[in-house]
C-alpha cells in the first residue's frame, strides 16, 4: 500500500480506537486535526526548475482559512494526486496560503489538487 491509500484508508477509518494513529503521522492528541481532510490546489510554481525540470516549491490555496494559523502545521506531509509527498515549509502571503517543500521536485501544475 502506497503512502495515498494509507492517507485516504486513515480518513475512512476516522481515527477509530483499533487504528494506531502514529503511522499515519499523528497524535491521539492531534485525531480531531486528523480527523478533518484537508485539500488544496496548487497555487503557483516558485523558483528555477531542477536539473529534472522539476519545481521543488509550489504554493498551495485553499487548504486553509484565511485566520487559521498555518504555523501549526509545519512539517506536516502533503501528497499530490500523483503520490509526491511533500512537507510544509512555511505560510505564504496572508490569505491562508502555504508553501510546500517537494524534496525529489514535483511534476505537478497550477490547479492540481493535493492533501494534508
Amino acid at each position: 500500500m502506497n503512502q495515498l491509500d494509507l492517507k485516504r484508508e486513515y480518513q475512512r477509518s476516522s481515527c477509530s480506537d483499533d487504528l494506531d494513529c502514529s503511522s499515519f503521522g499523528c497524535t491521539l492528541k492531534e485525531r480531531t486535526e486528523c480527523e478533518k481532510e484537508r485539500s488544496g490546489k496548487i497555487d503557483s510554481l516558485r523558483g528555477e526548475p531542477m536539473e529534472n525540470g522539476q519545481f521543488s516549491t509550489v504554493i498551495v490555496k485553499d487548504m486553509f482559512k484565511i485566520h487559521e494559523n498555518t504555523r501549526e502545521y509545519l512539517e506536516r506531509e502533503v501528497v499530490s494526486g500523483n503520490g509526491e509527498v511533500g512537507k510544509i515549509v512555511g505560510p505564504f502571503g496572508k490569505a491562508g496560503k502555504c508553501k510546500v517543500y517537494f524534496e525529489s521536485g514535483t511534476a505537478c501544475v497550477p490547479d492540481d489538487m493535493v492533501w494534508l
